[in-house]
């Protein structure tokens, strides 16, 4: 099957693409660096939007001393399918599932970068599958009360203007992690910048208030994309790059 990257930046750190088979689609993920056994694997989780350039920056610390997976879900960057929240669960319990088996793998020692949405994903997977050894989460909304949210009315009445129709709510706001979060029993980092109007400090809180095993940290005037020219990537891959060497 012919390489196809959801961003084109991807093709000078790609090292293996995993075409794994969900329903009738393949997901493509894809393993940045070398097989590393012994060492933790990390399941990368971007956004509903999947991978963006800054995504990378931090892919590669990562992956210089980790397993590191992205996960594109379907419907995301070249992968068929429909994207939602419910078939993002159904595709990372296949994903888990075939790379659990990998001889690189420690069953033991899987953990989950989730951003915004992936990061919903993350959440609602982890709580009820404890073979996730620990989560960070970076800008994860705990509940979207997409009403009330100046950001995401936004969105989708773009949406409405281009005569697209979309429904928030089997899209990708059909789930609210501050519903389940507290049966999460892995450690669990909830991070994010100050500055974003989709993902609020004050939320973030909220979810963190409700976790039993959590930490909390937020870095002042960060974005919620933090590539390597940002002032602030050094403290933001630092804390992320710490966090997985503490819990693996």
């Amino acid at each position: 099957m012919k390489k196809r990257y959801p961003h084109k930046y991807m093709q000078n750190f790609v090292t293996e693409e995993l075409n794994i088979k969900c329903d009738n689609n393949f997901l493509r993920c894809y393993l940045f660096g070398k097989r590393k056994t012994g060492k933790g694997t990390i399941l990368f989780c971007p956004g509903t939007s999947s991978v963006h350039k800054e995504h990378l920056d931090l892919i590669g610390i990562l992956a210089s001393e980790f397993n590191l997976i992205l996960v594109i879900f379907r419907g995301q960057g070249k992968n068929t399918g429909k994207y939602s929240t419910h078939n993002a669960l159904v595709d990372m319990g296949v994903i888990i599932n075939t790379i659990e088996k990998y001889d690189f793998v420690d069953p033991n020692r899987i953990g989950i970068y989730g951003m915004c949405n992936g990061g919903v994903i993350a959440v609602f997977h982890a709580s009820y599958d404890t073979r996730i050894k620990t989560l960070c989460l970076w800008e994860t909304n705990p509940e979207y009360d997409w009403k009330d949210h100046n950001f995401i009315k936004k969105r989708f009445n773009k949406y409405k203007n281009k005569g697209i129709a979309v429904d928030p709510f089997s899209y990708w706001i059909a789930y609210n992690p501050i519903d389940v979060i507290h049966r999460v029993s892995c450690k669990t980092l909830v991070c994010g910048g100050d500055t974003e109007e989709r993902v609020r400090v004050k939320e973030m809180k909220k979810m963190y208030s409700k976790l039993p095993n959590g930490k909390f940290k937020i870095i002042e005037n960060a974005p919620h994309y933090v590539g390597k020219k940002h002032p602030k990537f050094l403290e933001y891959s630092d804390m992320i790059l710490n966090w997985f060497r503490r819990e693996f």
